[in-house]
């Protein structure tokens, strides 16, 4: 058993990597299938481990419906205790402890024969309806012996389709829980789907949309049933209305033969056999009046719970009904609280009031608020209403406890970022070469693996640029710099620029997006994007790129006409990664003044004289500058043989080359003011 699990594990790795890498937009194209059956078929096809493992219990389930005796009485026989997983990201699909509890009625509703629907089943059936005799309670106890309440909170972007990669974030154990994962959408076309007894340990339980949970409460009942061993009333594959599903069985002797049913409810079906009404309101259908289990269901079922493939007849023993807190009779003092609040960045301007959510859990009755700087300055609520006057970043924590004084504390470090109403005046640039971390002079987010950093191996001026490097293992992860504020006032006409060198390949999904807000980040607007060939600027390398001549970079312009008056600006690059390669960013330009000359005027105002020259040149530059003028001599290979940083200046600028070792052609890269200006310079001997 072990070795199976763990040959399994590195299986199921590679799987999750490659759900990750196809999350697509499904549930909204098409009418979403209330069950994604073959989705475990797909997945035993060529597993023979699998496929033993239920040949064995099919063996064991006709055994035992052939020896055991009728249970008449009306008590419940079986208790499968009941774990949730909530997986969110702060959004409508963290759900409350009501529709949990909700949830759970309804299935003890559907599997002991109390629904309401009941009573509506056609004549035709009534007497085949089952009683399951089986009840699903909530946990009271965690694996380690710990309170519950029977469902557990995760803040997590894999609620979008993460699937079966949700069982690596959390699963108690199969053999003692049910466990049923929550999420917002999914990868595969289907509402929900389960995995039947005798699939691999790690994969074990259910996995359903919160829309499904909330509003369709039956699927969860239908998925169990595959966790019981049931397949659908026609057969074991996912293809209903089909004529061909007449030749299929579901090994239940009192559901008719049938094609399934497509979203509708024809009480009068008989397609597979003339005069033979089949059980369109059968749980296992796809009917739209799915209402009941039959008696030969119900066998099949208590058949899976007496057997030793997947521990199913170790959910319901004394013993495990102890461990997990389902027992009759059993007590727990009061479960701690868990705060909790959203763990996004919030970004406002000084001297503005936000107030942060509580979505703190389990019981808690108090709850105070304070908020830390940097510098020690302490704020403190009981609302989560802060305001804060003095800009810089905040520690933001929360403390919530109960009336048994049990208490929880959650603190986020930096979540709350204050800008200054001071913006730094236009134009401006800004190219690296004064920072040691990003991080100590932007704001940085990144959600998992690298993030942007400042880097020495490659600029397109100085040394020092920004890099990202493409990581592969996180595809579709998102990572942000966030610039410092800007006042565009003076300016008019502004204007915003950069360098880039990446090398992808055209059909890489790797995305560049710029976005502006002139509210302090609270709002962003999207004014750049870029994927693929347009934000290549060299062919595709199999290995990391990294920019070795200036031909490699490009400068890329953002239209930013609209901020013409505006004083309080900020730009957020975002970096959307399909792991293909590295990306640089440098010379980020912030405005173009009207004082300080076009590009055009500029290049006309530099003269290099005398060129050629077997001495020194000198590099004029008749016109004012507004910020300080780099330059770099390079050889016709692109390699520098020398740089320097010369100091903006209202007059003429004089810069003295002194002559290269050698004789030969060599170029003049000058950055002036955010534009690139090249000169051709003549050593001869």
């Amino acid at each position: 058993m072990k070795s199976f699990t763990v040959q399994y594990i590195q299986k199921f790795k590679l799987f999750c990597l490659i759900m990750l890498l196809i999350i697509a937009q499904l549930l909204k194209a098409q009418k979403v299938p209330p069950c994604g059956h073959d989705h475990f078929e797909s997945l035993i096809k060529n597993d023979t481990t699998v496929q033993n493992r239920r040949q064995a219990l099919e063996r064991f389930t006709q055994t035992f419906k052939s020896t055991r005796v009728s249970n008449t009485s009306d008590s419940v026989a079986y208790i499968i205790p009941v774990v949730f997983h909530i997986m969110h990201e702060y959004g409508d699909e963290n759900v409350n402890e009501s529709d949990i509890l909700k949830a759970v009625e309804r299935l003890n509703q559907d599997f002991q024969k109390l629904t309401a629907e009941e009573a509506s089943v056609s004549q035709s059936f009534k007497s085949r309806i089952g009683d399951g005799k089986i009840a699903f309670k909530l946990a009271k106890l965690d694996p380690e012996g710990n309170c519950t309440t029977g469902f557990t909170k995760h803040a997590t972007k894999l609620t979008n389709g993460g699937d079966d990669a949700l069982k690596l974030i959390v699963q108690w154990p199969p053999e003692r829980y049910l466990n049923i994962w929550v999420e917002k959408s999914m990868t595969i076309k289907a509402s929900a789907y389960a995995y039947f007894p005798g699939a691999p340990e790690i994969l074990d339980g259910i996995v359903i949309l919160k829309n499904t949970f909330i509003l369709d409460k039956i699927v969860l009942a239908h998925e169990v049933g595959h966790y019981l061993n049931l397949a659908h009333v026609w057969g074991f594959n996912n293809n209903t209305f089909m004529p061909e599903n007449c030749a299929l069985s579901d090994f239940v002797d009192d559901t008719p033969t049938t094609t399934g049913s497509n979203n509708n409810c024809n009480l009068n079906q008989n397609i597979c056999v003339p005069g033979i009404k089949e059980n369109v309101e059968n749980i296992m259908d796809y009917s739209t009046c799915k209402k009941m289990f039959t008696i030969g269901q119900v066998n099949r079922m208590h058949a899976a719970l007496n057997a030793s493939i997947s521990g199913r007849n170790n959910l319901w023993s004394d013993e495990n009904l102890a461990r997990t807190g389902t027992n009759d009779g059993f007590t727990v003092d009061m479960c701690p609280p868990v705060a909790d609040f959203s763990h996004k960045n919030i970004r406002i301007c000084e001297g503005e009031t936000i107030t942060i959510l509580n979505v703190s859990y389990r019981n808690y009755t108090k709850s105070s608020w304070f908020a830390l700087s940097e510098k020690g300055d302490l704020l403190e609520t009981q609302d989560g209403t802060f305001t804060f006057h003095q800009a810089g970043q905040y520690d933001v924590g929360l403390i919530v406890s109960n009336d048994a004084g049990l208490a929880d504390t959650l603190i986020r470090k930096g979540i709350v970022e204050v800008t200054p109403k001071n913006s730094i005046n236009q134009p401006s640039k800004q190219d690296f070469e004064t920072f040691t971390k990003l991080e100590d002079q932007w704001s940085v987010e990144s959600e998992v693996g690298t993030t942007w950093e400042i880097n020495q191996d490659a600029a397109f001026s100085g040394i020092k640029s920004l890099i990202l490097i493409g990581d592969s293992l996180n595809n579709g992860t998102s990572d942000i710099f966030y610039t410092n504020s800007h006042n565009f006032g003076q300016l008019n006409s502004p204007e915003f620029s950069f360098k880039l060198a990446y090398a992808g390949s055209p059909t890489s999904k790797d995305q560049l997006k710029i976005f502006l807000s002139k509210d302090c980040g609270k709002t962003w607007q999207l004014k750049y994007s870029k994927t693929g060939q347009s934000l290549m600027t060299k062919s595709s390398e199999m290995d990391e790129f990294v920019p070795t001549e200036l031909s490699q970079w490009r400068t890329d312009f953002m239209n930013v006409a609209s901020l013409k008056n505006e004083s309080f600006v900020l730009f957020k690059f975002e970096f959307i990664s399909d792991g293909k390669n590295n990306i640089f960013i440098d010379d980020i330009s912030f405005g173009l003044s009207s004082t300080s000359g076009t590009s055009e005027s500029i290049a006309q105002n530099i003269t290099l004289y005398p060129n050629p020259t077997n001495g020194a040149s000198t590099l004029q530059i008749n016109t004012p500058i507004s910020s300080d003028i780099q330059y770099a001599i390079k050889d016709i290979h692109g390699k520098i043989v020398s740089k320097d940083i010369v100091l903006d200046s209202l007059e003429s600028t004089y810069i003295v080359l002194s002559n290269p070792l050698h004789a030969g052609i060599y170029f003049i890269d000058i950055v002036i003011n955010g534009s690139r200006h090249i000169k051709k310079w003549v050593v001869i001997e």
